[in-house]
């Protein structure tokens, strides 16, 4: 994706940044959802917990690249999912 794509699409850096961590807080409520319903979850915490190339994956990683800028708001996101993984599995 070129950068005037992504200028077309997000009119700055800030909003980028929030579009990617709106779709971190979906994906992420999604995993923790389909944690919280499966018949085996600890079958299901493995499975899933394979890096896999899947859209949560991608989006996590972009997520922790951000947080290791001075987007505050990244990092809180990327602990917000890291919590909320944990809590279904105990």
């Amino acid at each position: 994706v070129s950068k005037g794509g992504l200028l077309y699409h997000f009119g700055s850096k800030a909003d980028l940044a929030a579009g990617l961590i709106e779709r971190l807080r979906e994906l992420g409520a999604a995993d923790v959802e389909s944690l919280r319903s499966a018949d085996d979850i600890v079958e299901t915490f493995l499975r899933t917990s394979v890096a896999s190339g899947s859209p949560l994956d991608r989006t996590m990683v972009a997520v922790i690249r951000l947080a290791q800028s001075p987007a505050g708001a990244a990092a809180r996101a990327a602990r917000t999912w890291r919590s909320g993984a944990r809590a279904a599995a105990s």
